[in-house]
């Protein structure tokens, strides 16, 4: 079992990274000598290059390994940290939430490629529109100054994929190959690792070298795609339907959690659930690192543009004590509310869990944080969740 997360606490790594970097961090470009998106994303003076082979490699037995702090959540008096009483009056407007033509555009050419695996097509016919993987040229000024670590040559980017500050991708939809496109856009307010430029105008030349994309997908590609899936598709517009569909709802989905959140006060933060937050993505980049061979700054610094894993933890903190506090949240409607939530309601999934995936090892698998206790918790969250989505009504 893989613990279930808060829906917007963003804790995946992709999502965490996007908290701080505005996605991943890096853009691949054919010619990495040049200043890559990094910099232009977080600030830092980072580019993109092979850590293995600029760094002095990290001898196993020298590699910094850091364990994974866990949590016995069920054991927590939220009402320390959190007052939940005012949770039922959230409420969610409809336009606040709907999709755009834009995020439709993206959704579905991601579920084509990463759900479907119909391969993208160079496009020469028509000009970029979201959810196209464009190859660019770009220059950034400021003050009619040029941007330092904000330029980059060959640099690939999906329309929609929020790796560029706001407004930059959307700008270069209707986009012709060859022509080059002037964005005049503004940095994020805050913006956290660079605060210089919190709010600053920018503006962005930017040249469209290639189009990747979709053009018109044929129904029996979609037929063929979907056969193995668990619901087939019989057409296109069947499948594309269905996707905007299951998008909007996590958006929807998510509005309402943070309507949830919004209207709960945090009274003090749990600071044993922040540092299982933190644990947990300095055990995995710590693993990430040793693979690469490299020491763990040298591989926040190269990949994320921090300096020190200080930097690093430091820039996780808020989301750390947001996971902390939703964590409270979660446990303070459950009381609320009468959800409970027993060792025997939960055993046969445990034990599933532990045959299947550690072969009956119950050490290994509390190491990994698979505990009873994790797994209690992860049930009183959907109980939890189900009930508010239930309850708080999009008007």
């Amino acid at each position: 079992m893989k613990s279930k997360k808060i829906i917007v606490a963003g804790l995946s790594v992709a999502m965490v990274m996007g908290v701080m970097t505005g996605c991943d961090g890096k853009t691949d470009t054919t010619d990495t000598t040049t200043t890559t998106v990094a910099g232009l994303i977080n600030g830092t003076d980072a580019t993109i290059g092979d850590p293995a082979a600029d760094a002095t490699t990290t001898a196993a037995s020298e590699a910094v390994t850091y364990e994974l702090v866990y949590v016995d959540k069920m054991t927590i008096d939220y009402s320390k940290y959190v007052d939940v009483s005012n949770w039922k009056n959230a409420s969610v407007k409809a336009e606040d939430v709907e999709l755009t033509d834009f995020e439709k555009q993206y959704y579905v050419a991601y579920a084509l490629e990463t759900t479907l695996g119909i391969t993208r097509e160079d496009i020469t016919d028509r000009t970029v529109q979201a959810g196209d993987t464009v190859t660019i040229d770009f220059k950034g000024y400021v003050d009619g100054e040029e941007l330092e670590n904000g330029s980059g040559e060959g640099a690939e980017l999906t329309i929609g994929s929020g790796q560029f500050i706001e407004g930059f991708e959307s700008g270069l939809v209707g986009a012709a190959i060859g022509e080059t496109v002037t964005l005049e856009l503004a940095f994020p307010d805050p913006y956290p690792n660079n605060e210089e430029l919190s709010g600053v105008p920018v503006k962005f030349d930017v040249t469209v070298k290639a189009i990747s994309g979709y053009g018109e997908v044929a129904d029996d590609a979609i037929a063929s795609a979907t056969a193995s899936l668990e619901k087939s598709y019989a057409t296109y517009d069947e499948y594309a339907a269905s996707v905007i569909e299951t998008a909007q709802t996590e958006r929807t989905q998510n509005a309402v959690w943070q309507a949830v959140i919004d209207n709960c006060e945090q009274l003090a933060v749990n600071e044993e659930l922040q540092e299982e937050y933190i644990s947990t993505y300095l055990y995995y980049f710590s693993s990430m690192s040793q693979y690469y061979g490299v020491d763990m700054e040298t591989f926040l610094y190269y990949y994320y543009g921090f300096d020190t894993v200080d930097a690093f933890k430091e820039a996780l903190a808020p989301s750390a004590e947001q996971y902390a506090f939703q964590a409270m949240v979660v446990l303070g409607i459950a009381d609320m509310e009468n959800i409970t939530v027993t060792e025997d309601d939960i055993i046969d999934d445990y034990n599933t869990e532990l045959q299947n995936t550690y072969a009956g090892d119950e050490a290994a698998m509390t190491a990994a944080g698979n505990t009873k206790d994790a797994f209690m918790y992860d049930r009183v969250l959907e109980q939890v969740e189900s009930l508010i989505y239930e309850t708080i009504q999009v008007q």
